[in-house]
């Protein structure tokens, strides 16, 4: 089991790059790509944090 799931993972790291770092992706749309992900993630986590923060009380 364990080695299937290795060689899975294994294989699919192999997948991966090419969907996340296409070669006509050109630089600039990177930093935008990658700045608007950290956006959505500041707000998820402020969210989050929000509604922990107000359930302790």
């Amino acid at each position: 089991m364990l080695f299937k799931l290795l060689a899975d993972s294994v294989a699919f790291t192999h997948l991966l790059p090419p969907l996340l770092y296409p070669a006509s992706l050109e630089r600039g749309t990177q930093v935008v790509l990658g700045l608007a992900l950290l956006a959505i993630d500041a707000v998820a986590y402020s969210l989050v944090w929000r509604r922990r923060t107000r359930s302790r009380r």
